[in-house]
Parts: C-alpha cells; structure tokens; sequence
C-alpha cells in the first residue's frame, strides 16, 4: 500500500507532511472510543468525499482582532503572521460558504468551547 493511501487525509504544509491515519483511527473504535482529529477545510473536505462517517465542527475565533492576537502570540515572524491570518480568512470563508460543517461554535474561552463539544459529542453519540 502506497503511503498516502494509509492516511484518511494527508497533505505537506510547509516542508512537513501531517495526516490521519486509517490504522489509528480503527485503533480509537476498537477500543470503543470515538475518534476525534483536527484537521483544516482541506482535510474535512478530503474525509467528506469519501462518505465516511463523521461530523465535522468549525469552531470560529470570538473576533478578528481575537484571531490576529491568538496567531500573533504563535508567531516569529511577520511574514509568518500574514501567511497565518491569509490562511484563517480563507479557512473561514469556506466554512461560512459550506454545508460540510453542519456544527460550529465561537470559541470565547477555552472552558466555555471544551463544554460545548462535551455538549455536541454528547448528543451526536449517545
């Protein structure tokens, strides 16, 4: 098996290549867990055309002025920041554009968005 086709959905971004693994996510289900992975727009779309099961939530930044200090806390070099910030507004505007993320929230605060997925995983799953 070629190793792309061991990945559910993989890309190389900035010289490293990340993915998700088919054999990781069976681990998680055997163990009857219920895998959850994070991926961009890119990814979700890659695992959404091949009709697997799965939900797909975006979770937005409170604000762009939030978004801009989140990357920039991140962030070494100003060329880095803008490329960050370019990718986020695209990443955005597809979510607001697609049907693919049928759950998202705003993520105020990291407790607040924790409870929220615990909610949404909750009524999903069980």
């Amino acid at each position: 098996m070629a190793a792309a086709e061991a990945f559910i959905e993989c890309r190389e971004k900035g010289g490293v290549w990340h993915g998700t693994s088919y054999a990781e996510l069976e681990r998680i289900k055997a163990l009857g867990k219920i895998p959850i992975i994070e991926v961009d727009y890119e990814g979700a779309r890659k695992i959404n055309e091949q009709a697997l099961e799965a939900n797909f939530l975006f979770i937005y930044p409170p604000s762009f002025e939030e978004l801009r200090k989140r990357i920039g806390n991140r962030i070494e070099t100003e060329a880095e920041f803008k490329l960050r910030i370019k990718e986020a507004i695209k990443q955005i505007e597809f979510a607001n554009k697609s049907v693919l993320f049928t759950n998202r929230l705003v993520n105020d605060g990291l407790d607040e968005a924790k409870a929220e997925v615990f909610t949404l995983v909750e009524a999903l799953y069980f």
